[in-house]
């Protein structure tokens, strides 16, 4: 679970980067949406109890999701491990696979 939530500041790192370089586009949005395939992680985020013995820079990181997430900044959703798109750039898919991510993505056949 700390890794998820180190993946998880990495994201809002992120997005915090992006939106100093273009301001105009964070303020026609609503929210950043971050996907997330760790239900216990969000859970644990989303909650209003947690407590936990992790060490303090988790825990730190733990807050400001926390705090982001309340005030809707960023809005954490989960994702199946199989219909995360990052997973078909490092892992070996099935042809079947890779024709339903490459028309999620919105590639098309050239014949």
């Amino acid at each position: 679970m700390e890794g998820e939530l180190l993946d998880l500041e990495l994201a809002k790192s992120e997005v915090e980067w992006f939106t100093e370089f273009y301001p105009s586009y964070l303020l026609s949005m609503l929210a950043i949406l971050i996907y997330c395939d760790n239900q216990a992680t969000l859970a644990k985020v989303k909650s209003k109890n947690y407590n936990s013995k992790s060490s303090r820079y988790i825990e730190l990181i733990y807050k400001i999701l926390k705090k982001l997430n309340t005030i809707r900044i960023i809005i954490l959703s989960y994702v199946k491990s199989k219909k995360k798109l990052i997973d078909h750039l490092t892992k070996g898919l099935s042809r079947e696979q890779v024709l339903k991510s490459s028309i999620r993505i919105g590639l098309k056949h050239i014949s």
